[in-house]
């Protein structure tokens, strides 16, 4: 029972750290919340520490935003609902930890624990990474006087009032080489993206996966005349959409910005170029679909349902 409570608090521990990665307030249905706030370079003692996202709970925040479970039905491609009960379940997974009178320490975030039925939070000194610290590290400054002791790095207490279970990724070095890597690729390379177009979205909404035609190929049909290109209707007749254009090259643009996860595609109908994110097979299902969709992304609220091939 404790090897498969450790899995599941270790699911729930890699969420909370994308989910902060993207937002500035977690909130955990029914134990409280992470409220993150932005620091710069700081120092402390010798050491002179990048920057980073300073972290505090907040256990009276307790509602369920839905920002969690919709982090658990993108990474598990499963329903909205079964996603809530996953996160339920480690939830309750991790308050039993808690309840045994452990210590949980999460990579970066910190150290939970409970003393006299409170939640106790004890953030990591270190602060959270934010992207722009990305290969940054901690820089030291030595005494010029040779007499005066060198300054120590700020380390955790050697003593805990119990005992810790650490629940640290173990390929944290990989993923940050990775990430170093991938930003200098794209500062490097010519990308023809304007970025003053960028649009970033913290909301936590994944629209349901779909089969369509990849982004690349949309891009590179741009290149060609417009009237040469040939547009196949699709198969189901409900598409939602997010947005129309007059012309192909300002609706691959606007594709280039929609969140990560997101697979748009293009419909073009009555002289449109209408950009699809999903698509379903009865109207009942499209608009059960479009009231949560602009419920959770309130950047789309002007979203809507095309009505295609609708005749017998």
């Amino acid at each position: 029972m404790k090897t498969c409570y450790l899995c599941l608090v270790q699911k729930l521990a890699g969420h909370i750290e994308r989910l902060l990665s993207e937002n500035d307030l977690v909130i955990l249905p029914g134990f409280g919340a992470l409220v993150a706030q932005r620091s710069g370079c700081r120092r402390e003692g010798a050491w002179l520490l990048p920057p980073s996202k300073q972290l505090s709970f907040n256990p009276s925040v307790r509602h369920d935003d839905g920002t969690l479970a919709a982090s658990y039905m993108c990474t598990g491609a499963c329903s909205y609902e079964q996603a809530g009960r996953m996160a339920a379940d480690d939830l309750r997974a991790f308050t039993g930890l808690l309840d045994s009178g452990r210590s949980v320490k999460l990579d970066r975030i910190g150290i939970f624990r409970k003393e006299e039925g409170r939640i106790r939070f004890e953030p990591d000194r270190r602060g959270f990474p934010v992207p722009e610290s990305y290969g940054l590290k901690p820089v030291c400054f030595s005494a010029l006087d040779q007499d005066q002791p060198t300054a120590e790095r700020p380390v955790e207490p050697a003593e805990q009032p119990a005992p810790v279970i650490d629940l640290a990724p173990r390929r944290r070095t990989a993923y940050s080489v990775i990430a170093v890597a991938a930003t200098l690729l794209l500062l490097l390379l010519p990308t023809g993206l304007d970025r003053s177009s960028i649009r970033l979205e913290t909301a936590g909404w994944t629209p349901r996966s779909l089969e369509v035609e990849p982004l690349d190929t949309l891009l590179q049909a741009e290149a060609l005349p417009e009237d040469e290109t040939e547009e196949e209707e699709p198969a189901t007749p409900y598409h939602l959409i997010i947005g129309s254009f007059k012309t192909q090259r300002q609706a691959v643009k606007m594709m280039q910005t929609v969140p990560t996860g997101w697979q748009p595609y293009l419909i073009y109908a009555d002289e449109r170029y209408r950009i699809a994110i999903a698509s379903f097979e009865t109207e009942s299902e499209s608009g059960d679909y479009l009231e949560r969709f602009t419920a959770a992304q309130p950047a789309y609220r002007d979203a809507w349902i095309l009505t295609l091939n609708t005749e017998p």
